[in-house]
Protein backbone atom coordinates (compact mmCIF):
# COMPACT_ATOMS: atom_id res chain seq x y z
CA UNK A 1 0.00 0.00 0.00
CA UNK A 2 1.37 3.47 -0.94
CA UNK A 3 1.44 6.49 1.36
CA UNK A 4 -1.63 8.05 -0.19
CA UNK A 5 -3.74 5.37 -1.85
CA UNK A 6 -4.75 1.77 -1.21
CA UNK A 7 -6.45 1.16 -4.54
CA UNK A 8 -8.59 2.97 -7.05
CA UNK A 9 -11.39 3.44 -4.49
CA UNK A 10 -9.54 4.80 -1.40
CA UNK A 11 -7.09 7.61 -0.63
CA UNK A 12 -5.23 8.48 2.56
CA UNK A 13 -5.45 12.07 3.80
CA UNK A 14 -1.93 13.37 4.43
CA UNK A 15 -3.26 15.47 7.35
CA UNK A 16 -5.39 13.12 9.46
CA UNK A 17 -3.96 9.89 7.93
CA UNK A 18 -7.43 8.40 7.53
CA UNK A 19 -8.43 6.41 4.43
CA UNK A 20 -11.49 7.77 2.68
CA UNK A 21 -13.25 7.18 -0.66
CA UNK A 22 -11.35 8.89 -3.47
CA UNK A 23 -14.31 10.95 -4.64
CA UNK A 24 -15.18 14.70 -4.85
CA UNK A 25 -17.37 14.18 -1.78
CA UNK A 26 -14.31 13.64 0.42
CA UNK A 27 -11.44 15.25 -1.52
CA UNK A 28 -11.27 18.46 -3.53
CA UNK A 29 -10.12 18.08 -7.10
CA UNK A 30 -6.59 19.18 -7.99
CA UNK A 31 -5.63 18.93 -11.66
CA UNK A 32 -1.95 19.38 -10.79
CA UNK A 33 -1.76 16.11 -8.81
CA UNK A 34 -1.29 12.73 -10.39
CA UNK A 35 -4.50 11.20 -9.01
CA UNK A 36 -6.50 14.39 -9.61
CA UNK A 37 -7.35 15.03 -5.94
CA UNK A 38 -5.97 17.29 -3.22
CA UNK A 39 -3.73 15.65 -0.59
CA UNK A 40 -5.87 16.77 2.38
CA UNK A 41 -9.46 15.63 2.77
CA UNK A 42 -12.24 18.21 2.77
CA UNK A 43 -12.81 17.90 6.52
CA UNK A 44 -9.17 18.75 7.26
CA UNK A 45 -9.29 21.62 4.77
CA UNK A 46 -12.36 23.00 6.52
CA UNK A 47 -10.69 22.75 9.94
CA UNK A 48 -7.59 24.51 8.60
CA UNK A 49 -9.65 27.35 7.12
CA UNK A 50 -11.55 27.75 10.40
CA UNK A 51 -8.38 27.81 12.53
CA UNK A 52 -6.54 30.17 10.19
CA UNK A 53 -9.34 32.35 8.83
CA UNK A 54 -7.64 35.67 9.72
CA UNK A 55 -4.30 34.65 8.19
CA UNK A 56 -6.04 33.43 5.03
CA UNK A 57 -7.97 36.71 4.67
CA UNK A 58 -4.77 38.76 5.07
CA UNK A 59 -2.97 36.57 2.53
CA UNK A 60 -5.79 36.96 0.00
CA UNK A 61 -5.95 40.70 0.60
CA UNK A 62 -2.19 41.08 0.10
CA UNK A 63 -2.28 38.90 -3.03
CA UNK A 64 -5.08 40.99 -4.56
CA UNK A 65 -3.23 44.22 -3.84
CA UNK A 66 -0.04 42.91 -5.41
CA UNK A 67 -1.80 41.43 -8.46
CA UNK A 68 -4.74 43.80 -8.89
CA UNK A 69 -4.08 44.56 -12.57
CA UNK A 70 -3.61 40.93 -13.61
CA UNK A 71 -6.66 39.76 -11.64
CA UNK A 72 -8.82 42.43 -13.27
CA UNK A 73 -7.48 41.43 -16.70
CA UNK A 74 -8.21 37.74 -16.05
CA UNK A 75 -11.73 38.48 -14.78
CA UNK A 76 -12.55 40.59 -17.83
CA UNK A 77 -11.21 37.90 -20.17
CA UNK A 78 -13.23 35.18 -18.39
CA UNK A 79 -16.39 37.31 -18.47
CA UNK A 80 -15.96 38.01 -22.18
CA UNK A 81 -15.62 34.29 -22.94
CA UNK A 82 -18.39 33.12 -20.59
CA UNK A 83 -20.78 36.08 -20.47
CA UNK A 84 -24.02 34.11 -20.92
CA UNK A 85 -23.06 31.50 -18.31
CA UNK A 86 -21.98 34.16 -15.79
CA UNK A 87 -25.21 36.15 -16.18
CA UNK A 88 -27.32 32.99 -15.96
CA UNK A 89 -25.53 31.94 -12.76
CA UNK A 90 -25.96 35.37 -11.19
CA UNK A 91 -29.64 35.44 -12.14
CA UNK A 92 -30.27 31.98 -10.68
CA UNK A 93 -28.45 32.76 -7.42
CA UNK A 94 -29.97 36.21 -6.82
CA UNK A 95 -33.34 35.07 -5.35
CA UNK A 96 -31.48 32.93 -2.79
CA UNK A 97 -29.02 35.68 -1.86
CA UNK A 98 -31.26 38.74 -2.29
CA UNK A 99 -31.49 39.71 1.39
CA UNK A 100 -27.77 39.12 1.92
CA UNK A 101 -26.91 41.25 -1.14
CA UNK A 102 -29.22 44.06 -0.03
CA UNK A 103 -27.73 44.04 3.50
CA UNK A 104 -24.21 44.10 2.06
CA UNK A 105 -25.05 47.02 -0.26
CA UNK A 106 -26.67 48.96 2.59
CA UNK A 107 -23.66 48.39 4.88
CA UNK A 108 -21.17 49.26 2.12
CA UNK A 109 -23.04 52.47 1.28
CA UNK A 110 -23.14 53.55 4.94
CA UNK A 111 -19.39 52.92 5.37
CA UNK A 112 -18.34 54.52 2.06
CA UNK A 113 -20.71 57.49 1.59
CA UNK A 114 -17.97 60.02 0.82
CA UNK A 115 -16.10 57.64 -1.47
CA UNK A 116 -19.29 56.85 -3.43
CA UNK A 117 -20.15 60.55 -3.65
CA UNK A 118 -16.69 61.43 -5.01
CA UNK A 119 -16.80 58.57 -7.52
CA UNK A 120 -20.25 59.58 -8.81
CA UNK A 121 -19.26 63.24 -9.04
CA UNK A 122 -16.10 62.34 -10.97
CA UNK A 123 -18.01 60.05 -13.34
CA UNK A 124 -20.72 62.63 -14.05
CA UNK A 125 -18.13 65.34 -14.61
CA UNK A 126 -16.14 63.21 -17.09
CA UNK A 127 -19.11 61.62 -18.89
CA UNK A 128 -21.64 64.43 -19.31
CA UNK A 129 -22.33 63.74 -22.98
CA UNK A 130 -22.80 60.00 -22.38
CA UNK A 131 -25.18 60.64 -19.46
CA UNK A 132 -27.14 63.25 -21.44
CA UNK A 133 -27.63 60.80 -24.33
CA UNK A 134 -28.77 58.04 -21.96
CA UNK A 135 -31.28 60.36 -20.27
CA UNK A 136 -32.58 61.56 -23.63
CA UNK A 137 -32.95 57.95 -24.82
CA UNK A 138 -34.75 56.92 -21.61
CA UNK A 139 -37.18 59.84 -21.91
CA UNK A 140 -37.92 58.92 -25.54
CA UNK A 141 -38.54 55.26 -24.58
CA UNK A 142 -40.51 56.03 -21.41
CA UNK A 143 -42.70 59.11 -22.07
CA UNK A 144 -45.44 58.04 -19.65
CA UNK A 145 -43.02 57.37 -16.78
CA UNK A 146 -41.27 60.68 -17.46
CA UNK A 147 -44.57 62.55 -17.39
CA UNK A 148 -45.63 60.83 -14.16
CA UNK A 149 -42.26 61.61 -12.59
CA UNK A 150 -42.58 65.31 -13.46
CA UNK A 151 -46.13 65.47 -12.09
CA UNK A 152 -45.05 63.75 -8.85
CA UNK A 153 -42.04 66.04 -8.42
CA UNK A 154 -44.14 69.14 -9.05
CA UNK A 155 -46.76 67.97 -6.54
CA UNK A 156 -44.11 67.29 -3.88
CA UNK A 157 -42.46 70.65 -4.56
CA UNK A 158 -45.75 72.55 -4.19
CA UNK A 159 -46.41 70.73 -0.93
CA UNK A 160 -43.00 71.79 0.43
CA UNK A 161 -43.59 75.40 -0.62
CA UNK A 162 -47.00 75.50 1.09
CA UNK A 163 -45.48 73.96 4.22
CA UNK A 164 -42.74 76.62 4.36
CA UNK A 165 -42.82 80.39 4.79
CA UNK A 166 -43.77 81.60 1.32
CA UNK A 167 -43.89 85.33 0.55
CA UNK A 168 -41.86 85.63 -2.66
CA UNK A 169 -43.67 88.16 -4.88
CA UNK A 170 -43.44 89.20 -8.54
CA UNK A 171 -41.66 92.40 -7.49
CA UNK A 172 -39.12 90.28 -5.60
CA UNK A 173 -38.51 88.24 -8.74
CA UNK A 174 -38.17 91.39 -10.87
CA UNK A 175 -35.58 92.84 -8.47
CA UNK A 176 -33.69 89.52 -8.35
CA UNK A 177 -33.39 89.22 -12.13
CA UNK A 178 -32.41 92.88 -12.43
CA UNK A 179 -29.78 92.61 -9.68
CA UNK A 180 -28.00 89.68 -11.38
CA UNK A 181 -28.73 90.95 -14.92
CA UNK A 182 -30.76 87.75 -15.43
CA UNK A 183 -27.58 85.67 -15.24
CA UNK A 184 -26.87 82.47 -13.34
CA UNK A 185 -25.61 83.45 -9.90
CA UNK A 186 -23.30 80.43 -9.86
CA UNK A 187 -21.62 80.16 -13.28
CA UNK A 188 -22.56 83.57 -14.72
CA UNK A 189 -24.23 82.13 -17.82
CA UNK A 190 -26.77 84.23 -19.76
CA UNK A 191 -29.98 82.88 -21.25
CA UNK A 192 -29.58 81.50 -24.79
CA UNK A 193 -31.11 78.90 -27.10
CA UNK A 194 -30.10 76.10 -24.71
CA UNK A 195 -30.40 77.63 -21.25
CA UNK A 196 -33.02 79.61 -19.33
CA UNK A 197 -32.83 81.22 -15.89
CA UNK A 198 -34.71 79.33 -13.17
CA UNK A 199 -35.53 80.48 -9.66
CA UNK A 200 -33.41 78.38 -7.33
CA UNK A 201 -33.91 77.91 -3.59
CA UNK A 202 -30.39 78.49 -2.24
CA UNK A 203 -31.20 76.32 0.77
CA UNK A 204 -33.34 73.55 -0.81
CA UNK A 205 -36.94 73.22 0.38
CA UNK A 206 -36.17 69.59 1.20
CA UNK A 207 -33.51 70.80 3.66
CA UNK A 208 -35.75 73.35 5.37
CA UNK A 209 -35.24 76.30 3.02
CA UNK A 210 -38.02 78.88 2.66
CA UNK A 211 -39.80 80.30 -0.38
CA UNK A 212 -38.70 83.85 0.39
CA UNK A 213 -36.62 86.55 -1.32
CA UNK A 214 -33.72 85.84 1.04
CA UNK A 215 -33.48 82.24 -0.14
CA UNK A 216 -34.12 82.49 -3.89
CA UNK A 217 -31.48 83.20 -6.56
CA UNK A 218 -31.22 82.77 -10.32
CA UNK A 219 -29.70 79.52 -11.64
CA UNK A 220 -29.35 78.29 -15.20
CA UNK A 221 -31.50 75.39 -16.35
CA UNK A 222 -31.84 73.70 -19.72
CA UNK A 223 -34.70 74.52 -22.04
CA UNK A 224 -37.11 71.75 -22.93
CA UNK A 225 -35.66 69.47 -25.65
CA UNK A 226 -32.39 71.44 -25.65
CA UNK A 227 -29.24 69.36 -26.08
CA UNK A 228 -26.01 70.66 -24.60
CA UNK A 229 -23.04 68.66 -23.24
CA UNK A 230 -22.79 70.77 -20.07
CA UNK A 231 -25.11 70.21 -17.11
CA UNK A 232 -27.07 73.20 -15.86
CA UNK A 233 -26.33 74.54 -12.37
CA UNK A 234 -29.93 74.13 -11.22
CA UNK A 235 -29.97 70.45 -12.23
CA UNK A 236 -26.50 69.77 -10.84
CA UNK A 237 -27.21 71.45 -7.50
CA UNK A 238 -30.65 69.89 -7.04
CA UNK A 239 -31.37 69.25 -3.38
CA UNK A 240 -27.74 69.22 -2.26
CA UNK A 241 -26.26 71.35 0.49
CA UNK A 242 -25.37 74.59 -1.39
CA UNK A 243 -22.04 75.14 0.35
CA UNK A 244 -20.87 71.57 -0.26
CA UNK A 245 -22.03 71.70 -3.89
CA UNK A 246 -20.34 75.05 -4.61
CA UNK A 247 -17.09 73.87 -3.01
CA UNK A 248 -17.14 70.62 -5.00
CA UNK A 249 -18.07 72.26 -8.33
CA UNK A 250 -15.87 75.36 -8.40
CA UNK A 251 -12.31 76.28 -7.44
CA UNK A 252 -11.84 77.67 -3.93
CA UNK A 253 -11.38 81.28 -5.09
CA UNK A 254 -14.40 81.12 -7.41
CA UNK A 255 -16.51 79.41 -4.74
CA UNK A 256 -15.72 82.20 -2.27
CA UNK A 257 -16.73 84.84 -4.84
CA UNK A 258 -20.04 83.06 -5.52
CA UNK A 259 -20.97 82.84 -1.85
CA UNK A 260 -19.98 86.49 -1.30
CA UNK A 261 -22.08 87.53 -4.33
CA UNK A 262 -25.12 85.73 -2.94
CA UNK A 263 -24.65 87.18 0.56
CA UNK A 264 -24.29 90.69 -0.88
CA UNK A 265 -27.61 90.21 -2.69
CA UNK A 266 -29.36 88.98 0.45
CA UNK A 267 -27.94 91.98 2.38
CA UNK A 268 -29.31 94.34 -0.29
CA UNK A 269 -32.83 93.18 0.56
CA UNK A 270 -32.71 94.61 4.06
Amino acid sequence: MSDYTTNDELKRCSKCNEYKPKTPEYFSRDKNRKDGFYAHCKLCQKEYRTDNSDAIKEHKKLYHLQNKTQISKNNKAYYAQNRDNVLARIKSQYPLKRLMILDYKKKYHQENKERIKERLFSYRKNNRQVIAKKIKKWIANNPEKYREMNVRNARNRRARIFASIANFSLSDESYLRSYFDNRCVYCGRFEDENFVMHLDHFIPLAKGGQHTAKNIVTACGKRVNAYHPETSCNLSKGGKDPYEWISATFDDSVASEIIKRIYDYFDSLE
